[in-house]
């Protein structure tokens, strides 16, 4: 019965010594992910907006599409 026992426990603390090892392995895999996000959320703070720049671009068309018909007034009234 001890030995069996002895056993067991010798068995329960080699699995114990290998999640050990696979819960340090995966802390530093959360570290590098963690290091990646925040890398990542600092590159995106500078891109412009998908939406900012759609709207950008419709007003510069409205502004030239406004100074073409301006310029197309001033020629008609000469």
């Amino acid at each position: 019965e001890i030995s069996r026992m002895a056993r067991r426990m010798a068995l329960s603390e080699g699995e114990k010594a290998d999640l050990e090892h696979e819960l340090e392995k995966m802390r530093v895999n959360l570290r590098e992910m963690k290091h990646k996000h925040d890398q990542l959320l600092m590159e995106t703070e500078s891109h412009v907006k998908v939406h900012n720049h759609i709207n950008t671009i419709a007003d510069f068309k409205r502004s030239v599409e406004e100074g073409r018909e301006q310029v197309e007034k001033e020629i008609d009234s000469l």
